[in-house]
């Protein structure tokens, strides 16, 4: 082994010691001096030439290399110095945890910039998957374009949920839009492309809540005996209970009678109204005073069953039964038909009267007692007799000796202890049968008994009186005449 020293001027040594072998080792010299920065490297046989620092250290290095500063799982690096060099932003612990520990990092992909802890860019696009062993099979992946962002699952990277750069998010669908209703908006769009169609469920721990449309249906509905309510500026407008219950304005709407309920209400009452074409044509509401139905703008009330119009209070507050406009200046007009009659009256056994008339002076006119007896004020009853609504007029026939046959007798009604006087109708008709009127029984709905009641035409036998006096008068003058 041979040392060759170079000797400094003051005293100090270069000692270049040869290897301890009987072989010899021969360098050879470049012709020309190197740049700043370069090295005497060979080139394995010997001969010597400068290199640059980075060219000797892209030499592939074998076995375990150890470097005497940096951190323990630190990932190597070149730094801003171009040192080799390790460090704790960035760690890996030779098996399966890869970590960037600080709370300030960014992992940028694609990109040089940072925009957040992870930016990507990509032209098809920028993507990231999870847990997949190729691009065509994996469990999840989130994808960035331009105008929006997609999340997938499922082998072959079905989509899943997509948001749009207009804030429009859709779940089952590439396209989220609220344009069928309203194409500013911001919308959440749940789809499925068959009848069960989309549905949207908030959660908690004592009832789900759902929104849904399938099968050519709308859902909103709780899984549990919870209300359904709608808020407006924080506060309660309208519930639906688990009874399925309404209250607009009511916070504990009640079934009355087993029924379902609508109730509406404030603190002044409640009221519904009906609109067409934006124009309130009626209202029902009610309040301390009572309950009101109403329409608008001159219209009529009209009542119907079975969708066929019965009766309607008019514009001007007539009420009209059976009909629909007024007759005969009346307030209340009725139309009878084959099976009913105009106006009935039934007494409830208060023995009161069945029909009164009151003039201005609020004093009682006319009356129809519960029992049959008609009064009134004047003791005053006629009949239409005007000329201009005659025709054929000729003298009555004689009625004394008619009237002479009429048997005149006292009775009292079944179930009556009343002596009453008059005549029996069957009787009566066998010589005036005009004045007997026979109307067929009916039972309280106008169905026909197949029996029949006859009346008499009490009023009829004034005239038939007048006209006996006059021939009673006639014979009394004839007698006067022949027996002076």
């Amino acid at each position: 082994m041979g040392t060759l020293v170079f000797q400094a001027t003051l005293g100090g040594s270069v000692n270049l010691i040869g290897p301890n072998t009987a072989s010899t080792i021969n360098f050879t010299l470049p012709s020309a001096d190197g740049t700043n920065g370069q090295a005497l490297a060979t080139n394995g046989s010997g001969t010597l030439a400068f290199s640059s620092f980075a060219t000797l250290v892209s030499n592939t290095f074998t076995g375990s290399q150890t470097l005497s500063a940096g951190t323990a799982n630190g990932v190597t690096y070149l730094n801003g110095s171009k040192v080799l060099t390790s460090g704790s932003a960035l760690t890996f612990d030779g098996t399966s945890s890869l970590a960037i520990p600080a709370s300030a990092a960014f992992l940028n992909l694609g990109v040089t910039t940072s925009y957040g802890a992870v930016s990507a860019a990509g032209t098809n696009p920028a993507a990231i998957y999870f847990n997949g062993a190729t691009r065509t099979s994996y469990g999840s992946f989130l994808q960035y374009y331009a105008t929006n962002h997609v999340f997938g699952n499922e082998t072959g990277g079905s989509e899943i949920m997509r948001l749009l750069n207009t804030g429009n998010v859709g779940i089952g669908t590439s396209s989220p839009s609220a344009s069928d209703w309203n194409a500013s908006a911001t919308a959440l769009q749940v789809k499925k492309n068959d009848t069960n169609g989309g549905l949207f469920k908030a959660s908690s721990s004592n009832t789900d809540f759902i929104f849904s449309a399938g099968n050519n249906l709308a859902y909103i509905a709780t899984t549990t005996n919870t209300p359904i309510t709608f808020y407006t500026n924080t506060a309660e407008r309208m519930r639906i209970t688990n009874a399925g219950d309404v209250g607009i304005g009511v916070t504990s709407p009640s079934s009355y009678g087993g029924y379902t309920t609508v109730s509406i209400g404030n603190t002044t009452g409640g009221e519904l109204d009906f609109y067409v074409s934006g124009t309130n044509v009626s209202q029902i509401y009610g309040n301390a005073a009572g309950t009101n139905i109403s329409s608008v703008g001159g219209r009529n009330t009209i009542f119907n069953t079975n969708g066929v119009e019965r009766a309607r209070i008019d514009s001007s507050g007539n009420v009209l039964i059976a009909d629909t406009s007024q007759f005969d200046s009346g307030r209340l007009c009725v139309v009878n038909d084959a099976t009913h009659n105009g106006i009935s009256s039934k007494d409830s056994g208060s023995l009161n009267a069945l029909y009164t008339g009151i003039n201005s002076a609020t004093t009682r006119v006319f009356l129809v007692n519960y029992n049959g007896n008609v009064t009134n004020t004047n003791n005053s009853y006629g009949a239409i007799s005007d000329v201009k609504l005659k025709e054929n007029i000729v003298d009555a026939s004689p009625k004394l000796s008619d009237l002479m046959q009429v048997q005149v007798r006292n009775y009292n009604l079944i179930g009556e202890t009343t002596k009453q006087i008059g005549v029996v109708a069957q009787e009566l008709e066998t010589v005036f049968p005009a004045m007997v009127e026979v109307t067929a029984d009916k039972d309280d709905e106008g169905n026909d008994l197949g029996t029949t009641t006859k009346s008499v035409k009490y009023s009829v036998f004034v005239p038939m009186l007048i006209k006996a006096i006059q021939e009673l008068k006639a014979e009394f003058d004839a007698y006067k005449a022949s027996h002076p």
